[in-house]
């Protein structure tokens, strides 16, 4: 073990990288043997993969293609708008669900589709899909549900939504077990036949590849929320998910979407520049304090509306809910 000092009070214990390699690379990237060693382990050995990791670009950005399913799940997206059927994106109350959700919800709404969204209550739902919910879909007349960061699990809710007439397509990143739902299509980079490469991949990333595949038209502008999603669902900042995390954050610093704007103002860091910390620490938090102690939906709203008095409102809220969580965290130390 290697200890270090790093411009703090607490000594730092690292395990040892190999030094003949750490070493090398320094050489070979011009880099200091105490960074090359860091980057060696996190799975960086070569002078190649030291400029991909400083330099993200969009060409590390892997084909959706590679994701089982992916198109067989946006061919029946493809339907369901052509026949103007409803659609309903089900996702998860955080941030990375909401993310998600907000995501899809709006490339759809762009092409024109009939969609909703739900986002179940932690206490009165519990998490992924539930029967409360599916009844609540079906009632409503939706032909098609969408999950998003959640699904991979839910056997018996699907079937069930499957004798009441409703096609579920699964989005979702987390680990399958040695089976998985008989959705009509199952969008996941963990199942064992899948051929893309980012295993590590957060909710809202698959939510990107899918609008990938969906439309031609440019993404750039939704890149914000993968950014936000990946950092706060703490995926590994490599490869893909780093290009997800250095272009959102360079939107970021160029123009907020309102709701993060508003956000951010109520947080007291609106004129700071926006960094993963920002993200991971400041933002996130405040999201996912309402779906802790209330209803996750009035972030997708936040995230959504282009009205500033209702920005600033949903803003606030979420702000006092975060206080309340703190509140809430002391009282249990």
């Amino acid at each position: 073990m290697m200890s270090y000092l790093l411009d703090s009070d607490k000594t730092w214990l690292l395990e040892e990288a190999d030094a003949k390699s750490s070493r090398t690379l320094a050489q070979e990237s011009g880099l200091s043997t105490l960074s090359a060693a860091f980057l060696i382990k996190r799975g960086i050995s070569s002078a190649h993969e030291v400029k991909k990791f400083f330099n993200p670009a969009s060409n590390m950005q892997e084909d959706p293609i590679m994701l089982p399913d992916i198109k067989k799940a946006s061919q029946r997206i493809m339907q369901a708008i052509k026949n103007d059927e409803l659609i309903y994106i089900h996702g998860d109350y955080d941030v990375d669900g909401i993310t998600s959700t907000t995501l899809l919800y709006e490339i759809l709404k762009k092409m024109k589709a009939k969609v909703r969204y739900h986002i179940p209550c932690r206490f009165n739902e519990g998490y992924g899909l539930n029967k409360k919910s599916l009844n609540k879909i079906i009632n409503e007349g939706a032909k098609l549900l969408i999950t998003v960061d959640c699904g991979i699990k839910s056997f018996s809710e699907v079937n069930y939504a499957k004798k009441k007439g409703l096609d579920v397509v699964i989005t979702d990143h987390h680990e399958p077990g040695e089976k998985w739902p008989s959705a009509l299509a199952v969008v996941n980079p963990k199942l064992p036949h899948s051929n893309s490469s980012n295993r590590d991949i957060a909710g809202v990333g698959v939510s990107l590849k899918l609008a990938q595949v969906l439309t031609d038209d440019s993404l750039d502008q939704y890149y914000d929320l993968v950014a936000l999603g990946t950092v706060a669902d703490i995926a590994p900042l490599l490869n893909e998910n780093r290009y997800f995390a250095k272009k959102g954050l360079s939107l970021l610093n160029n123009k907020k979407r309102l709701g993060l704007e508003k956000l951010a103002e109520v947080a007291g860091v609106k004129n700071r520049k926006v960094t993963s910390e920002t993200l991971g620490y400041i933002l996130a938090p405040r999201l996912n304090a309402s779906g802790r102690i209330s209803n996750a939906n009035v972030c997708v709203e936040l995230l959504t509306t282009n009205d500033e008095s209702k920005a600033q409102e949903i803003a606030q809220l979420l702000n006092n809910a975060n206080k309340k969580r703190k509140q809430i965290e002391q009282k249990m130390l």
